[in-house]
């Protein structure tokens, strides 16, 4: 205790038992760790997304390569489509141990429809500009029922319209 000079008195404080955290600094920290929070939600939220756009470059790559692969056979050997791909599954069944003909199959399939839509909508470049589709959206789309090809017009059409609004 202290005797101020005009009869007041100034009582000692007690300890603060927060470490010396006032109420608005803990508020203030408290908020700090929500806005923390937030902006690891953001980065890791971001983060998926860049990686399922790098998934699917890897598959438009598969895809790419798969098409060349049959491309090139036809061409220099004059076989059928369908002898390729069988020949093809055959020396990948054997390679990647762990995964079944008809997996592959499947994989290599949805790899081909992820190349030709990106192929046809301005190439491995759009990927990255693609933010509410993801990869299950597009390895599902169907192509017997032209899912496909519906998805590339509709596009196309947006990138024309895109096109002229810059233009103007």
């Amino acid at each position: 205790m202290t005797c101020l000079g005009s009869g007041q008195v100034n009582y000692p404080t007690r300890p603060d038992p927060f470490g010396a955290l006032s109420v608005s600094t803990v508020e203030e920290s408290l908020e700090s760790e929500e806005n923390d929070q937030e902006v690891m939600l953001e980065r890791l939220f971001t983060k998926a997304i860049k990686a399922e756009q790098e998934a699917i470059k890897c598959w438009y790559n598969v895809g790419k390569a798969v098409r060349n692969k049959v491309e090139e056979e036809r061409n220099k050997l004059g076989i059928k489509e369908k002898s390729i791909r069988t020949k093809m599954y055959n020396e990948l069944t054997k390679r990647l141990k762990g995964f079944i003909r008809k997996v592959i199959q499947s994989k290599i399939e949805r790899a081909e429809r992820v190349y030709k839509l990106f192929k046809e909508i301005g190439g491995r470049s759009k990927i990255n500009r693609m933010k509410n589709t993801s990869m299950n959206t597009i390895i599902n789309l169907k192509e017997k029922k032209g899912e496909v090809d519906e998805l590339m017009r509709q596009v196309n059409e947006i990138e024309e319209e895109r096109n002229s609004m810059i233009e103007r």
